[in-house]
């Protein structure tokens, strides 16, 4: 008589099952990793904007207030690439180079305004004056992420309007 002996393991069958369900469950958990991590760079992309728009405009709002007179002759109005000279105390002037807002005020040496993680394609400057009114200056930029990535970069529009109060 033969006696049968029977054997413990596994088939090869349900080794190559293990690894597929295995294999699956590590891809959806990468996949579900790269989704966080595009996330928070979108996220850090739009923080860093949103800190370049409100340092930028507050020191906008600031440095107008302040001045006694918008220095026309050398402001450059209605451009892409404008260029704002306000005469006060100290003289002040915002412009945008390099795709940078800069601020200088009298003889100190040029500020960067803006996030090193976003660029600047327009900063128009528009001057608006009427009898019995303080000048007013209307200020329209665009600030952009240098990301390369496109569904990371994100582009943010801002307008201004702002008074002389003096």
């Amino acid at each position: 008589m033969k006696k049968i002996i029977s054997q413990k393991g596994f088939t090869l069958i349900e080794i190559v099952a293990y690894f597929a369900i295995t294999s699956v469950f590590l891809f959806a958990i990468s996949i579900f990793a790269l989704q966080i991590i595009d996330a928070s760079r979108l996220s850090e992309n739009i923080n860093e904007i949103q800190y370049s728009d409100t340092f930028s405009t507050s020191k906008f709002i600031e440095k107008i207030h302040e001045a006694t007179s918008v220095d026309s002759g050398n402001s450059i109005f209605d451009n892409d690439t404008g260029k704002l000279a306000l005469n006060g105390a100290i003289s002040v002037v915002f412009y945008l180079e390099n795709s940078n807002i800069y601020i200088k005020e009298g003889i100190e040496s040029p500020i960067k305004l803006n996030a090193n993680a976003t660029n600047v394609t327009k900063l128009r400057f528009h001057e608006i004056t009427a009898t019995k009114t303080p000048t007013q200056i209307v200020i329209d930029g665009e600030i952009n992420t240098m990301s390369n990535i496109s569904n990371l970069s994100h582009t943010y529009q801002f307008h201004l309007s702002v008074s002389l109060r003096k």
